[in-house]
């Protein structure tokens, strides 16, 4: 497919592609039609952009995502490796649920208390 309908199906502006191609994370096939090249993009490279936005939002750099994918497809990594970057990651995020609900809970009783305050102003002015 070429970039417009892959910047659709995948959400990523064809700036943000281009920029996936330029630094290695994604490879893309061409063709020419007379002075014109197109670049193709894999239906496959829709779950590298979905890898991709994942390892972002647990905090990887484009660097390590572009080592890690590098590492991966090129068997360097053996199986016992591998667990281990998925365990590390779930270990992460489940550390960073623990902070994320603790916040909620910080957040609920400000709520709480705020309310508390608003109906004691209220009835006080009655």
């Amino acid at each position: 497919m070429l970039i417009g309908e892959f910047a659709k199906l995948s959400g990523l502006s064809r700036d943000t592609i281009r920029f996936y191609e330029k630094i290695g994370l994604i490879a893309t096939t061409e063709t020419r039609r007379g002075a014109n090249r197109y670049k193709h993009y894999d239906h496959s490279l829709l779950d590298r952009m979905e890898l991709i936005r994942k390892a972002k939002l647990l905090g990887f750099t484009l660097t390590e995502i572009g080592k890690l994918i590098r590492d991966w497809e090129s068997n360097r990594l053996s199986s016992k490796e591998k667990h281990a970057i998925i365990s590390d990651q779930l270990r992460v995020i489940d550390e960073r649920l623990s902070e994320i609900l603790k916040v909620r809970r910080y957040l609920e009783e400000k709520l709480l208390l705020s309310g508390r305050f608003a109906s004691d102003r209220f009835s006080t002015a009655c």
